[in-house]
């Protein structure tokens, strides 16, 4: 008996490791080449298309998973009211993605933010600022440039932003401009969406040289509230 629950159990679990592996071979072309395509359901936590249109699009949103490339991965693809585009690994070897950059993924902690982004999951923890490898930071630069040649995103610190600096909505409005103070201000913010997390410093620090190629004093990967549900008429989810 059980002989044939183990067998049962090893079976379903290669069964699911297949699906898996179909999803992603039968998914969109990733629009950063290399990149693997996870597909992703619209379902309580993707907005089909840009609400404001795709010219409204002008900002990136930084973050970090707070967990590693597998459960992060299952996360961003399962789990709703949390969505992004992309997926750094910690060692840089892959990029995924999750939806088109012409949805509109919930990742910000603001709908308003949502909106007019594309958010990138970076794999690290902010306990661990060393984690953030020289490889992770300029996989990073090459997909914020790739980003860059779809969509007009000025190369400035108001448009390429990390999670910390986004207003909450709960004291200023969604709509607010990000917070552009140093982080540390920024953090205890009660304007803030993202609780405390540990930024590398422009000049110094692991991953430094690479991450300031594409922003001076480049925000580091930051962590915080994912989703904030659209208060419109989505359009058809289409993977």
């Amino acid at each position: 008996m059980k002989s044939s629950i183990f067998r049962a159990s090893r079976s379903l679990r290669r069964a699911r490791s297949e699906i898996g592996v179909a999803q992603q071979a039968a998914g969109a072309t990733p629009a950063f080449p290399g990149a693997t395509w996870f597909t992703t359901d619209c379902t309580n936590k993707v907005t089909a298309g840009r609400p404001d249109g795709d010219a409204s699009v002008d900002m990136i949103v930084i973050h970090d998973t707070e967990g590693g490339w597998d459960a992060s991965v299952a996360t961003l693809q399962n789990d709703s009211g949390k969505s992004v585009h992309y997926i750094v690994d910690a060692d840089g070897k892959r990029v995924g993605q999750f939806r088109h950059e012409t949805d509109t993924t919930w990742h910000a902690g603001s709908w308003e933010y949502n909106k007019h982004s594309v958010g990138i999951e970076h794999v690290g923890f902010a306990s661990n600022a060393s984690g953030y490898s020289d490889g992770e930071y300029q996989k990073s630069v090459e997909l914020v440039k790739s980003i860059r040649t779809r969509w007009q995103v000025p190369l400035d610190r108001s448009h390429i932003v990390g999670h910390y600096q986004i207003p909450d909505g709960d004291h200023i409005a969604e709509s607010s401009a990000p917070c552009s103070a140093q982080l540390d201000t920024c953090e205890n913010s009660a304007n803030s969406a993202a609780p405390p997390t540990i930024a590398i410093p422009a000049s110094t620090g692991t991953g430094a040289s690479t991450w300031s190629g594409w922003a001076a004093a480049a925000p580091a990967p930051t962590r915080g509230r994912c989703g904030t549900a659209p208060t419109t008429t989505p359009k058809r989810c289409v993977a």
